[in-house]
């Protein structure tokens, strides 16, 4: 569930401000640290502004859906992990689908990562390119079906169900939250955020 927050220009240019006073540090490094989330401290979190490289921002900037600020979980998604109330199993579709890369919790279910989980049922696993892109995969095991558990309820956590390919009748009952933003995934007990 997407929700849409108005910002006045005040706060907006706070904003603004204070992305300029803590923007990563412009040397390689640091820039591809920020990147791939790791260097922000403090509780901020790594967010691309309009389209900007990522900066470290407060937490207070919490919506991704705000005058072009899509936040960055860190890549150890453990650290913000906070997971928000479902008010039933139509709430789950629209937040599984995506694609997905482990970055934190226990050891992943039997899907290994990076995975697609599609809006029209269907799953894949994701092959990464050289350029940072991600091809599906179709081969045996690679791919299947999924559908929500219509028995969830309301609270923190539903229960889909994955199918797989290779063999009649294999499928994987799964628990399911998700922090909203940004948006992580906890298929239990691993955690996913989610991947360009």
């Amino acid at each position: 569930m997407r929700t849409q927050t108005v910002v006045s220009a005040s706060a907006l240019w706070g904003l603004t401000l204070f992305l300029a006073q803590s923007a990563c540090d412009p040397h390689d490094a640091l820039k591809d640290a920020c990147r791939d989330h790791n260097d922000c401290t403090g509780g901020r979190l790594c967010a691309s502004v309009a389209g900007a490289a990522p900066a470290c921002v407060s937490p207070s900037a919490t919506d991704g859906s705000v005058d072009g600020i899509v936040l960055l979980p860190p890549v150890h998604c453990g650290e913000v992990w906070t997971p928000g109330t479902l008010t039933g199993p139509d709430d789950i579709p629209p937040l599984l689908v995506g694609k997905w890369q482990r970055c934190g919790g226990g050891e992943p279910v039997d899907l290994p990562s990076p995975f697609e989980f599609a809006a029209d049922g269907t799953w894949y696993r994701l092959a990464t390119q050289g350029d940072g892109s991600t091809v599906r995969l179709n081969g045996f095991g690679q791919a299947g079906t999924w559908q929500v558990d219509s028995t969830s309820q309301a609270g923190t956590a539903g229960r889909i169900m994955v199918y797989f390919n290779d063999a009649p009748g294999s499928y994987l009952s799964a628990q399911v939250s998700f922090m909203f933003s940004p948006r992580v995934m906890q298929l239990d007990p691993a955690l996913y955020s989610l991947l360009p």
